[in-house]
This record gives C-alpha cells, structure tokens and sequence, in this order.
C-alpha cells in the first residue's frame, strides 16, 4: 500500500505536467477526451492509449520535450539502437539525479561496495566529459571500455584495472568470457558480472560465473527509464523499481495474470523533461504470483524474456555484436529503422528502412564502415527497402545470423 500511494502521488503530478507542459501529450489527452483528473490510480492508466518508439520518432523533437527546458543544460542520450529504432532522449538535472539515486540502491542491494572498483563495456558516446567528485574520494571508481574497440582490447584494459564489478551487454560479456578461457587468464575474477540487455538464460550465466569466478547478476532496464527491475535471489525474481516507473504487463490489450507473458508498458515517474507514458518498451516478461520475501515492498517480475538478437560470425570465427553495427551508421540522416542478415559464413545484408532525408550516397559508405567491421571476410550488401518486414506479435530482431557458428 506504500508504494502504491507513492505511485499514485507521483502519476498525478506527470501526468498533469505532461498535458501541461508537453504539446505531443497535450494534443494527445485532448484527443481522447481524457483530463489528467480522470486519472485518478494506476488502474485508470488502462484508459490512455498506448505509445510506440515508432510514434515518438515521428513527431518533432521539441513536440515530444516540456516547454520551458533548456536543452543545453540537459543530460542528452540515445537508446541501444538495438530495435533497430534509437530515440534521442534528454532529463534535466533533477531527472538524472532521481535516476542515478535508483541506480545506486539497485547497486547496493546487490552487494556493491562504494568502494569497489567497476568496469563498464559500453560506448565511448556514454563516457562522462568530467569526473564525478565522488570519485575525487575514491568512490565508484570506474573504467569504461568501448565496445567499438577490439575484444582483445576489452581484456587488455581488464588485466590492467582488476575491477571487481564487470558490467556490459549479455552478448559483449560472453565474448570476453570466451576469450579469457581460451587463453587461460586467471588474473581477471569481478566479484560481480553485471549484466545488462539482452537474454542471461540459465547456460550463459553458469557459463560467466564459471569463466570470472564471480557472481552474476541481471538488470533489467532501458535507456528510457533507467533500471526497471533487479535481481534478488532471496525472492528469485527481479524487483521492479516501482516508486521510480509503473510497468503494465499486457497480453492482447489486456493485463496479464501473474504466470502469464505480456508485453511491459512503462509510465516514468520522475522524467519531467521527456516523460514516457504507457510507453512500449517492446519486451516479454511474466509477473510473479509471490509477494517479496526479503523484507522489501517492491513487486516481482518471475521471468525476463527481453529480446533474442544474434551475433555475426566472420570466417575466422571471430564473433561481433550488433553496437559496432548501430554506430556505424548513427551518423547518416534518414535511416527509420535497420535490420543485419547473415544468410551464411559470407554473405551479409543491411536491410535499411529509410526515409527522404536518406541519400543514396551513403550507401557506398555503409559497405566500407561494415567491411571494417568485418575486416572484409564478408560480402556486404546494402538493401534501401520501403518497409522492413516482421511480425509485431513477435519482438524485433536487430540482427539474424544463419551463420551461429561460423560455418
């Protein structure tokens, strides 16, 4: 009942903002009749419509932000890319310290030390132009490695730091773990494996936990909302972080009983910059019939089915994931939304789903980023389609290999 009326106080107060101070939900709530006093509990969400990434993409940037925001002041990043649709999103001062406030209780109730020291896999886009002073004091020191480098660099900067808390993509974190065992590294043993996106299915945990002698723990989250849910073994499930967002399970447009697959709606409760109001996130999970055994009021998700992407396989049966792939072409206008096929051990296709502002041009462009991707083992061909097909009872997938193996 705590978080619940935690939840209904702060809904209150965005969804008053959002009908307020940002026209796209404005013009939004005024198209269904809908005042933000209608909205009286989490249960009336049920009655606003559900937004899509794809609809947010196609409504000007200053449309979809709150009036009145000074965008230079603000916390600007980008999702994964990883649906084959990255958003441009921004959070104030104020939004950005609420979030990092639910990080660091998510870190602390999994056994992070302040005082460990932490490495990161991600993008050099990420990478702070400052460093905390926090750190100044010792404090969540932290290394971040690019995942555009080499994996060989990966383990490189790991040798050096000797964190005890490893962080990264599910799909970069196996690769290192493959690298490690085949050469025998023992000097490398996190304490803790962090993982973030992607599917840890049960295999590819026990396979990390193994490799790194650590204890691996899942995240789930996006870029939108920060961390969504955590791992908590004493429950054996994943805490939803439900007094910063409100996840809606749904199952063909209605909400799904615990035990059941649904689709996760997010409604963000402290981004008034760009606030996310029965957003679709465009992941699976399955909500859990047990109410918390640890002592914390947070519900539980059972099961994080997430997304299922592939990794590309060159001939010398090096493995890539789908981040090098993305960065590569963040920089050209007009590209909707991207689609990798490797048909075989030689052939891969970029499916581009594009609008007018894409120029032809870019195409041999692509080719020769994508060739120095794959170190030129593959034939790359560049496909500019109307629209890429898949089914949208199904998630998304950024990249298909035929090629698993490399064979």
């Amino acid at each position: 009942q705590v978080i619940k009326k935690i939840q209904e106080r702060k809904l209150k107060k965005i969804l008053y903002h959002a009908h307020t101070k940002v026209p796209f939900y404005h013009e939004l709530f005024n198209s269904y009749n809908i005042l933000p006093e209608n909205i009286c509990s989490v249960k009336d969400l049920k009655n606003l419509p559900i937004i899509s990434k794809n609809q947010l993409m196609n409504v000007n940037f200053e449309e979809r932000i709150s009036h009145g925001i000074d965008v230079n002041k603000c916390d600007i990043i980008r999702t994964s890319g990883s649906s084959g649709l990255p958003l441009e999103i921004i959070f104030t001062r104020r939004d950005t310290t609420l979030r990092n406030l639910h990080f660091l209780r998510t870190y602390i109730a999994l056994g992070i030390s302040p005082w460990h020291r932490w490495m990161e896999i991600t993008t050099s886009r990420t990478a702070p132009k400052k460093r905390p002073i926090y750190n100044f004091f010792g404090l969540f020191r932290n290394r971040r490695v690019c995942y555009l480098d080499t994996p060989d660099k990966w383990i490189s900067d790991m040798l050096r730091w000797k964190p005890h808390v490893l962080m990264g993509d599910v799909t970069v974190l196996k690769l290192s773990a493959e690298i490690i065992q085949k050469k025998d590294i023992k000097e490398i043993a996190p304490k803790i494996i962090l993982s973030w996106g992607g599917i840890l299915d049960n295999y590819t945990k026990e396979y990390l936990s193994s490799v790194f002698k650590g204890d691996v723990v899942e995240i789930y989250g996006c870029q939108e909302a920060g961390i969504i849910a955590w791992l908590c073994k004493r429950c054996n499930g994943y805490h939803i972080n439900a007094d910063n967002v409100i996840v809606e399970i749904m199952n063909n447009n209605r909400k799904a009983q615990p035990g059941e697959e649904g689709e996760v709606l997010i409604t963000t409760l402290n981004s008034y910059a760009m606030p996310f109001i029965r957003y679709k996130v465009g992941d699976s999970v399955i909500l859990s019939d047990r109410d918390p055994t640890c002592g914390r009021r947070l519900p539980i998700l059972k099961t994080i089915l997430g997304r299922d992407d592939d990794i590309v396989v060159l001939k010398n049966g090096e493995k890539i994931p789908y981040q090098p792939f993305y960065h590569a072409i963040e920089e050209f206008q007009g590209i909707h939304r991207w689609q990798i096929i490797q048909k075989d051990k030689d052939n891969l296709a970029l499916l581009i789903e594009s609008n007018k502002d894409f120029k032809k041009e870019c195409i041999e462009k692509i080719k020769n980023k994508y060739s120095e991707i794959t170190k030129n083992q593959l034939n790359i061909r560049v496909n500019v389609v109307d629209k890429i097909k898949f089914n949208p009872a199904h998630k998304f997938r950024s990249v298909i290999s035929n090629n698993k193996k490399g064979e």
